[in-house]
């Protein structure tokens, strides 16, 4: 079944929200309302919900959504994954600004108008928030904003990422068939290589379930991960050039997906891991040969503020020596007794810092 719905809003709306579907019908209400509750923010939201064909009465009920005003469209037809889905919605979203919200998750009161403002002011090219992680019923943690995991995994949860959508598609969108888990990490990296200006929203914004298809991703999709870190090799190691004290934090990352790795194969047994292991192995290679000439770039600046140091001691000792010589010459009495033995010991200091 092929079946595509639309409601054409007036005006173009500034925020899109792409919620993909398959089968959600029990999560679904909630994160529509979660939407619908936030219109009297004075932004124009336009939400598409695109739908894997779903069998469990999801199509009726968004059909009754599309009638009440609820959403603005919905498509229901077979897709290749979580991704193509995603991208269904990137080729069709009217918005200024584009975001995803999955059928389980929920916008928290406020939360995307906060997320729009600065990309709306024209002050950002995208906007990160924090999900609060909802786990058996019962808050359990928060996933804050990282820039600083670009390029190792995602940033933010992609639900807390409002991005111009413009930017999206120019991006490509989500590579789905090179990461079917964790593309949208990939995405985050792209903006990072691209020097986009970030926004980082304070507050809480969405509500994320744990489970689905992101439950143990970093075990089951370890090889992923290595092909991610890979990609954005060269970005990596130019932004602990940048920034040394990245260092241990990428060192213990390539550690920790070597970790990973080995789990991985033991839940796919005969799996062959020596090309990924080797492209790990070549990146530790690499910190360790940055390492290496941050240590000797270290001594050698110690070396040249030693030297420095010295000149400045020798400097100062020369002009107190010959001021103790000529003091010497033209006192008399005791007094020329304590500049000749002020300046012998000027004279001594001198040999000594050579």
């Amino acid at each position: 079944m092929n079946t595509s719905t639309e409601h054409i809003p007036t005006n173009l709306p500034d925020v899109t929200i792409v919620t993909v579907c398959y089968n959600a019908l029990t999560h679904l209400a909630g994160c529509i309302a979660s939407v619908v509750n936030q219109r009297n923010s004075g932004l124009n939201i336009e939400h598409l919900i695109i739908d894997g064909n779903s069998t469990d009465g999801t199509q009726a009920y968004l059909q009754q959504a599309l009638e009440k005003g609820d959403i603005t469209s919905y498509i229901s037809e077979p897709d290749k994954g979580i991704y193509d889905a995603m991208n269904k919605g990137i080729a069709r979203a009217k918005g200024k600004i584009i975001a995803f919200l999955n059928a389980d998750d929920e916008f928290l009161p406020g939360a995307i108008a906060a997320l729009s403002a600065p990309i709306l002011e024209d002050k950002a090219d995208y906007a990160m928030g924090t999900a609060r992680v909802l786990e058996n019923g019962a808050f359990t943690s928060r996933r804050w904003p990282d820039l600083d995991n670009a390029f190792m995994g995602a940033i933010c949860c992609h639900q807390a990422l409002f991005c111009k959508t413009h930017i999206m598609r120019d991006l490509g969108g989500f590579e789905g068939d090179t990461f079917p888990v964790i593309a949208d990490g990939d995405f985050m990296a792209k903006l990072a290589a691209h020097s986009y200006t970030p926004a980082h929203i304070a507050g809480d914004h969405v509500i994320f379930r744990e489970g689905g298809c992101s439950a143990d991703c970093v075990v089951t999709s370890a090889d992923q991960y290595i092909i991610l870190i890979e990609k954005y090799w060269p970005y990596l190691l130019m932004k602990i050039t940048q920034h040394p004290p990245m260092f241990q934090r990428v060192k213990h990352d390539i550690q920790h997906k070597i970790t990973n790795l080995k789990k991985y194969t033991a839940l796919h047994s005969g799996l062959d891991i020596t090309i990924l292991l080797g492209k790990l192995l070549r990146m530790q290679h690499d910190l360790m040969q940055f390492e290496k000439t941050e240590i000797l770039s270290r001594e050698i600046h110690q070396q040249q503020t030693h030297s420095e140091e010295l000149q400045q001691t020798r400097s100062k000792l020369k002009k107190d020596y010959f001021r103790y010589r000529i003091l010497a010459k033209i006192c008399w009495g005791n007094k020329r007794k304590y500049y000749i033995k002020k300046k012998q010991l000027t004279k001594y200091q001198l040999k000594w810092h050579k």
